[in-house]
């Protein structure tokens, strides 16, 4: 029994440290600039299109004048809130959604259809007021409907929950929107900068009766909750501006990008961009990587100190890269600030399908079968150039002939004054090559 307990010791306090982060957990709530746009740009629509979105609350459920709850309505995608996973929610008619799925299809209690500062013992519990506004004293209008969407691709998508030309408080119309980020659990509230008359809202969230976080000063004006307007502009998406409300741990590190072009060959470095996704300041993580599914041996002990929310990067190592070989490169943190990471979902990046950088001679020729170094067109040459590193000088030999091709080269990776890019004919007479218009770069040479 003795031997067990020192294990058993080991489990319990392993067990108090995840406890104790995720009872720390919070929200931070951030305010975009003014005009900024949606956030990520994945909505790029102006804000009153109704294109492949759904209704999933008519402005006539119940009746127009009834303040109703939606019925259950299913996310996408995997979502947290307040760090616990949750699948479904319901909406009403003056900017509330809940994920207490128990008042599916009811009216709405009367006493929440005035909005008020947080914590409201009205509210369900697990309630985000998203521009919680006095619901409208007067019938709501045959277009105000609420509607979802999803944008974006997998693992970062966006599920939006939008209010179209909403007649709320006093305005007659407005636009306004909920987006849940798939990934990162973020809540954005979009200000979609179209609506008449005044806005006094509330944009919140509120756990409990006790627990919420709540606008304190608004994009347009000083006030905060319970008096946030909207800004004024037009239904062009550029316009736009949110809040942003994310749930963080106060240990979290994580990898959010793992920069590596194509190496050239021999001795490159491995760089990575860590982020802090906790509360508090990252001043220590361990981050490991792996190529090709074999673990490296040289695990970096970082330190350093990174606010909430920034990133830095960092090379972790060195790596021999030979030709002719594709690498699958990982990258993945633990022990932030010392303590497990509770929060796993951000701690990798990956990276498929690496090789290495090109140099030597090419050609283009149509009356070649295409592939291995051999062109059909100067089109699919420049194609290669931009996916691929110049590790070198490169040279394009060029079949004589006629190529009605207008071709741009903008940026190669690799290219400098060294690493240069030469088309030539192959009977060393440019005149015997008939090209389209061709935009040059101080890179590229044509003989």
């Amino acid at each position: 029994m003795k031997k067990i307990t020192p294990i058993i010791t080991g489990l319990i306090a392993l067990f108090l440290i995840i406890q104790i982060q995720s009872a720390n957990a919070q929200y931070t709530i951030t305010n975009s600039a003014l005009d900024v746009g949606n956030p990520g740009g994945l909505r790029t629509v102006i804000d009153g299109s109704t294109s492949g979105e759904t209704i999933i609350l008519a402005y006539n459920a119940g009746s127009d004048t009834t303040n109703k709850w939606s019925n259950s309505i299913t996310i996408p995608f995997s979502f947290k809130f307040n760090g616990v996973p949750v699948t479904q929610f319901c909406v009403n008619k003056n900017g509330l959604l809940t994920f207490t799925n128990s008042v599916a299809g009811t009216n709405v209690d009367t006493a929440l259809n005035t909005n008020t500062a947080l914590p409201n013992t009205s509210l369900p519990n697990n309630t985000i007021c998203y521009f919680w506004e006095d619901f409208a004293s007067t019938p709501l209008d045959a277009n105000d409907d609420i509607y979802t969407s999803v944008v974006g691709n997998a693992p970062h998508r966006q599920f939006w929950v939008r209010n179209h030309s909403y007649k709320l408080g006093s305005m007659a119309f407005s636009y306004f929107a909920l987006v849940f980020e798939e990934f990162t659990n973020d809540i954005h509230i979009v200000d979609m900068n179209r609506h008449s008359s005044n806005c006094t809202a509330t944009v919140a969230i509120q756990i409990n009766s006790t627990t919420a976080y709540q606008v304190s000063s608004g994009l347009n004006s000083a006030a905060g909750s319970p008096n946030i307007i909207m800004g004024d502009g037009y239904s062009n998406p550029a316009d736009n501006e949110y809040y942003t409300f994310m749930h963080r741990v106060p240990n979290d590190a994580g990898i959010s990008l793992l920069k590596f072009g194509n190496p050239c060959i021999g001795l490159n470095s491995v760089e990575v961009e860590l982020i802090n996704y906790g509360s508090n300041t990252l001043s220590s993580a361990k981050i490991h990587w792996s190529i090709n599914g074999i673990v490296q041996p040289s695990t970096l002990s970082w330190t350093g100190s990174i606010s909430s929310n920034q990133s830095t990067l960092v090379t972790i190592g060195n790596y021999i890269f030979n030709t002719a070989t594709t690498y699958n490169i990982k990258a993945w943190t633990t022990l932030p600030n010392s303590l497990v990471d509770s929060n796993n979902i951000n701690d990798s990046a990956y990276v498929s399908g690496i090789q290495t950088g090109i140099s030597g001679i090419y050609t283009i020729n149509p009356g070649s079968p295409a592939g291995g170094t051999n062109f059909m067109s100067f089109s699919s040459a420049i194609a290669f150039l931009s996916a691929n590193r110049l590790c070198g000088p490169i040279v394009f030999d060029v079949a004589s002939g006629i190529y009605n091709e207008q071709i741009t080269i903008g940026n190669i990776p690799g290219s400098s004054s060294i690493n240069t890019i030469t088309f030539q004919s192959t009977t060393g007479n440019k005149n015997n090559v008939i090209l389209g218009l061709i935009e040059k770069t101080w890179l590229l040479f044509f003989k």
